[in-house]
């Protein structure tokens, strides 16, 4: 596997991410209010710009659940996983994307990532802006996650 980013951004510092993530990026931000923002607060109208390039992820110690699953990622990936527990359909990718998410969750930060993707018969790179959540008042952990596909340095 290649060499990947999954950094940390530090609190309120959108300049540091590439354009596409910025603005989403404001939104939660505001939402956040020194802190991570509660699902009660997720408006989709806030983000419907965005809608078909975000997952809404739940987060539990051995597993996620896509709670949604973006329409332009799943067409990129010709898969659909709304809905859906990653224990379910990919097993043998959770050991891979679990350590992200739980990272996000316990660190209370937005990171922001560059990796290429798991589906082998694609040549696609992802750039993700992790931004954690929490649901019914901190008894769960969500994460927002916005994709958008970059241009890989081998497929030119």
């Amino acid at each position: 596997m290649a060499e990947y980013v999954f950094e940390s951004v530090p609190e309120g510092a959108s300049e540091q991410l590439p354009e596409y993530h910025r603005e989403i990026y404001r939104v939660w931000y505001e939402l956040a209010d020194d802190g991570r923002p509660d699902y009660a607060q997720f408006d989709i109208l806030d983000f419907w710009a965005w809608v078909g390039n975000l997952h809404l992820v739940e987060v539990y110690t051995d597993d996620i659940v896509y709670r949604v699953y973006g329409s332009n990622v799943a067409d990129a990936m010709n898969w659909e996983w709304s809905r859906q527990r990653m224990s379910e359909v990919r097993e043998d990718a959770l050991s891979q994307i679990l350590p992200w998410y739980r990272r996000v969750v316990d660190k209370g930060a937005a990171h922001h990532q560059v990796i290429d993707s798991i589906a082998v018969d694609r040549p696609l790179r992802w750039s993700r802006l992790f931004m954690p959540m929490t649901w019914r008042g901190g008894a769960a952990e969500m994460v927002l996650v916005h994709c958008r596909t970059v241009m890989r340095e081998d497929s030119a």
